[in-house]
């Protein structure tokens, strides 16, 4: 019996350590001076100077910090053969797809990402056919469970039609809308009847900031007309989760402006919901500032120790190992980093696949085609990208708390997709999940 290499030790405060053990998911909060006998004994081997180091060597024994080699070896194994099995069947069963139904957008935002890379961009202007929603479901059959619909504007009014289509095609089906909110008001009538339908909507802030953020192609505001919408869709017992896109410059008077509708708008609490999220084009520092601003300002633990996502859904999606902390519920090792490798697939009106929101549109970055024929053509780039085959994650103790990190980062910053992107993963590791765990004991 050894101490096993397989687990990550991250400093909490200055009297304790989060020890994750990668071969079976365990969590721990480990006091400084165990963690130095622990140390010593990986050193110089295991040896009892005290009835105390006995009940740290029964401790780390049941936790699996202390195994045998052999068992070490299969339990690692036996890991990897499991999530590769599991990763061909999410793969195979996919349950939610997502419709691109057009690439056209009414607004004008200064921070829009689909305007990037407009050079290698297959956005136009066409529209979803029905007989292509048809293809996409006939695809799936009755494995399918969950439909969303993006854009550009799903909720254009030259798409109302299309929309009234694809809610009725299904009536077993939970549907999710991205919009821009514009015309909700509009749609409602066509919306308000779908039990599993949830909306978002995007205000970042109160209407002065809002309205030098988010305009239509004129310049014209919009705060007024999109919190109409919001109010007759509550009105009509349509959940909705508002977005907030952040930066320095509205950070703090989104949050003003949340608990101010919040306590306007109590009666909605059951289906209303936020999520703060910083912008794409923020920088990594910028970013990761923000972050850590949030999870250190506006987290929000209910009775039993959730975090309360209707305030701030953001702070729920970090990795999972936050989630898996303050549920002290076990780890699920990652095999791959996100649903960009898993179930997501985006359908576009050229008739393209897409497995990442943020590469939707930009032809180098799709899985392949749906129409008129089904072809998949980039496999590697998405599919097969795991903690196996990414040569940086192989020897890396991290690679089962990451998945290899984010596949677009890795091709953006690198040029290809079989690097590893680590940033984020120590990012939420070193600063977010001490944080949580401090605030979490409190």
């Amino acid at each position: 019996m050894k101490p096993i290499d397989d687990y990550v030790k991250i400093k909490a405060n200055d009297k304790e350590y989060i020890y994750i053990n990668t071969l079976n998911g365990a969590i721990d909060i480990i006091e400084v001076e165990v963690d130095n006998i622990f140390e010593k004994w990986k050193r110089n081997g295991i040896n009892f100077e005290t009835d105390y180091d006995k009940e740290i060597y029964d401790f780390m024994v049941k936790r699996e910090y202390i195994l045998e080699k052999d068992k070490a070896k299969k339990l690692k194994e036996d890991i990897y053969t499991r999530l590769k099995k599991e990763l061909k069947y999410k793969q195979k069963n996919i349950e939610s797809i997502t419709l691109v139904l057009t690439y056209d957008c009414n607004f004008n935002c200064f921070y829009c990402y689909e305007k990037e890379d407009e050079e290698l961009s297959n956005k136009t202007s066409k529209t979803l056919t029905k007989e292509m929603v048809d293809k996409i479901y006939n695809m799936f059959g009755e494995n399918l469970k969950n439909v969303n619909l993006f854009g550009g504007e799903p909720l254009l009014l030259k798409n109302y039609e299309l929309v009234k289509y694809i809610l009725n095609k299904r009536n077993d089906l939970s549907y999710g809308i991205t919009t821009n909110g514009y015309y909700l008001e509009e749609f409602v009538p066509i919306l308000k009847d779908k039990k599993n339908l949830k909306i978002q909507v995007t205000l970042d802030g109160p209407k002065e900031k809002h309205d030098k953020r988010r305009v239509l192609f004129d310049g014209s505001p919009t705060f007024e007309k999109i919190s109409r919408g919001i109010i007759k869709a509550l009105d009509n017992n349509i959940s909705i989760k508002i977005r907030m896109n952040i930066d320095d410059s509205n950070y703090n008077e989104a949050k003003d402006f949340r608990e101010n509708v919040l306590s306007k708008y109590a009666q909605y609490s059951d289906i209303l919901s936020f999520e703060l999220y910083p912008l794409f084009q923020n920088n990594n520092l910028k970013k990761y500032n923000l972050y850590e601003k949030m999870y250190n300002e506006d987290i929000i633990f209910k009775e039993n120790g959730e975090v309360d996502t209707s305030i701030n859904y953001t702070l729920y999606t970090a990795l999972p190992i936050i989630n898996n902390l303050l549920s002290n519920a076990k780890y699920k090792p990652q095999y791959v980093f996100c649903n960009a490798s898993l179930g997501n697939r985006y359908f576009d009106p050229n008739g393209d696949i897409y497995t990442c929101s943020l590469a939707v549109g930009n032809k180098e970055l799709s899985l392949g085609k749906y129409y008129p024929e089904y072809n998949i053509e980039h496999e590697e780039n998405w599919l097969n990208r795991t903690v196996e085959t990414i040569d940086k994650c192989r020897e890396c103790k991290m690679a089962l708390l990451c998945g290899g990190g984010c596949p677009l980062a890795a091709y953006k910053s690198t040029g290809s997709f079989s690097n590893g992107t680590c940033y984020q993963t120590k990012f939420y590791l070193e600063k977010i999940l001490p944080l949580m765990c401090n605030k979490y004991k409190k």
